[in-house]
């Protein structure tokens, strides 16, 4: 019994609708080391070590993958493949896949906002969506996520729409210290678009994302959706206490201040 034989056999209810097909490639995983416990179990495999255990894994994911590319076919587009793509492990060049994603979201998010059966746009929209999942589950997220989740959690508000509110202020809080990167960034979001200078391209790129919000038709102010005054120094010091693993990430330092200040931005 080879690992490839073990990861086929155990992948073949993979072709199906793209809603199930992250549950099934799970599965499929579940079976393969089922299947090696099991060559252990039997005496085939003896050696009992961490480099084992990694080898394994590595080629039962090699051949999942190569059972999950030839029936995938034309519902790549769809965001279960990314997060299969994603439990795969397989994807590092998270720059390149932020770049595409934002072309793609940036391009396509105003036809599909004017007209939701424009399914060409819709599907641009679902592969933007699946490339930044590729990118951000690489390079991990920073402040902008860190602030949304209180509000997704006591305030039950979408973590999307939470990105969304926080970003405009958390873009402009750390323009002094990502003026390269968001100038790199602006012509993937604005193409055509001349910039006269790097600060001018970094700016460009921010008021470009605070546009596509203004017009996404979601609640832009924080007491729209019931969150006041005396819930802001609650929901910073939660971000600041308890979410210090995604504030590391942030290219400028962040307090319970700064916090408390870009909340007040949005109230």
């Amino acid at each position: 019994m080879t690992f490839s034989t073990v990861a086929a056999d155990s992948a073949n209810n993979i072709r199906m609708e793209p809603s199930h097909r992250l549950s099934a490639l799970d599965a499929a995983l579940d079976g393969c080391r089922r299947a090696v416990d099991r060559l252990r179990y039997r005496g085939r495999l003896t050696r009992q070590s961490p480099q084992l255990d990694e080898l394994l894994r590595v080629r039962v994911r090699q051949a999942v993958l190569a059972r999950l590319a030839g029936s995938v076919g034309e519902s790549a587009a769809h965001p279960e493949v990314g997060r299969c793509y994603r439990l795969l492990e397989l994807w590092p060049h998270a720059l390149a896949h932020a770049r595409k994603a934002l072309a793609l979201l940036g391009r396509h998010i105003g036809p599909v906002l004017a007209d939701g059966s424009d399914v060409a746009a819709r599907a641009a929209m679902l592969e933007g969506s699946m490339l930044a999942g590729i990118a951000f589950i690489n390079a991990s997220v920073a402040s902008v996520h860190a602030l949304s989740y209180p509000l997704g959690t006591h305030f039950h508000v979408p973590h999307g729409h939470g990105n969304a509110l926080v970003m405009g202020p958390v873009f402009r809080f750390n323009l002094p210290h990502a003026q390269t990167a968001y100038a790199e960034l602006a012509p993937h979001l604005l193409p055509g678009r001349v910039f006269v200078s790097e600060r001018a391209a970094a700016e460009a790129l921010v008021e470009g994302m605070a546009e596509i919000f203004a017009a996404s038709g979601l609640e832009t102010r924080l007491g729209a959706l019931g969150i006041t005054e005396a819930d802001i120094p609650g929901m910073a010091e939660e971000v600041t206490v308890g979410i210090t693993r995604l504030l590391v990430n942030n290219p400028r330092d962040m307090n319970f201040d700064d916090v408390a200040g870009l909340y007040h931005e949005i109230l």
